[in-house]
């Protein structure tokens, strides 16, 4: 559980310093825990990892409110954990680096998955048989 929080910590944090693409929505603030800002585009980016293709207007709705209320529910955690000086603890440089490799991972595996070529019937059927 540990280092699934640190994780889910460490990529809204990438999130909020990745370069912007384009939409215009990274400048707005969509909420501020104790003057830390939560952007707009954090939550867009963990929208769009976790949204089901044609969900209703309402249903998208509740998601963006659902992955806001973690975000601000993970950045008073972080806060928290850095009043207990948990960022000093052992475990700490381990769980950080577990959690960048993770990320990274993941962001290479998409980025493999959406440039691979589509396999052509005859290579599947040569595969299957």
């Amino acid at each position: 559980m540990k280092s699934f929080f640190v994780f889910f910590l460490f990529a809204f944090v990438i999130a909020g310093c990745s370069p912007h693409a384009g939409d215009g929505s990274d400048g707005r603030v969509a909420a501020v825990v104790n003057g830390v800002e939560i952007t707009q585009r954090e939550v867009d980016f963990l929208y769009q990892r976790a949204s089901a293709p044609g969900a209703s207007e309402s249903v998208k709705r509740d998601q963006r409110r659902s992955i806001l209320a973690g975000l601000v529910r993970a950045e008073l955690l972080a806060q928290q954990a850095a009043k207990m000086k948990l960022d000093q603890s052992p475990e700490f440089p381990i769980a950080l680096y577990n959690a960048r490799r993770g990320v990274l991972a993941g962001l290479a595996e998409a980025k493999i998955v959406s440039t691979a070529k589509p396999l052509s019937q005859e290579t599947i059927q040569t595969v299957v048989a």
